[in-house]
């Protein structure tokens, strides 16, 4: 399995799929150095218990970080790290979880960040940020000129009223009931139902 890497579509993407594997499944997911993708297979094991963690592993740094002998054996090995989940309906193996963090902060961050008026160009503002506080001006400049090129792209509707707390609901309809609902509400009532039994 390979794709966003984001906690919440790591999640999601497990949880999709669950329906299509066969009863002998396994799943492997790369890319388990980052700690939200472990805490996004940890949950899946234990929101779905007849999936096992069957074997993983993890280098000590994201190979693009490497260089020479590293590197060729991240290359000939597990790359940026993997999880081997197998579906146990059996219950042979015993309940093994990635190693994760008990904070959170980093994976649910997303909601305050989102609310904020400029906050979904916050993937693209830490560049400019993270340059700043490790004094790399040069790099400061480019990504700030980058970041303001994009807050320039931004599509209509998609800067926030406030400084914080935006919902981004003024579109949506204040009230919608199930079809379902509406149509029993105005048909005619049906017979009377019976007395009690014994009655």
């Amino acid at each position: 399995m390979d794709g966003p890497h984001d906690y919440r579509s790591q999640l999601i993407c497990l949880q999709l799929a669950r329906r299509y594997l066969s009863e002998s499944a396994a799943i492997i997911v790369d890319d388990c150095n980052y700690p939200h993708v472990r805490l996004a297979n940890r949950d899946f094991l234990v929101a779905n218990p007849e999936y096992k963690l069957l074997f993983e592993a993890y280098t000590d740094r994201h190979p693009l970080n490497m260089s020479g002998e590293d590197w060729q054996q991240a290359r000939r090995g597990w790359w940026n790290g993997i999880n081997v989940t197998v579906r146990d309906l059996d219950a042979v193996l015993s309940p093994m979880y990635p190693p994760t963090e008990r904070d959170r902060t980093l994976h649910v961050n997303e909601h305050a960040v989102h609310s904020l008026k400029r906050g979904r160009l916050a993937p693209v503002a830490i560049g400019p940020v993270s340059s700043m506080i490790d004094l790399r001006l040069v790099a400061a400049a480019r990504h700030t000129a980058r970041l303001l090129r994009r807050s320039r792209r931004q599509p209509a509707g998609s800067t926030g009223r406030y400084a914080a707390m935006n919902t981004f609901s003024e579109g949506l309809q204040r009230q919608r009931a199930n079809p379902a609902l509406a149509a029993a509400a105005s048909s005619p009532p049906g017979p009377a139902p019976a007395g009690p039994i014994g009655s």
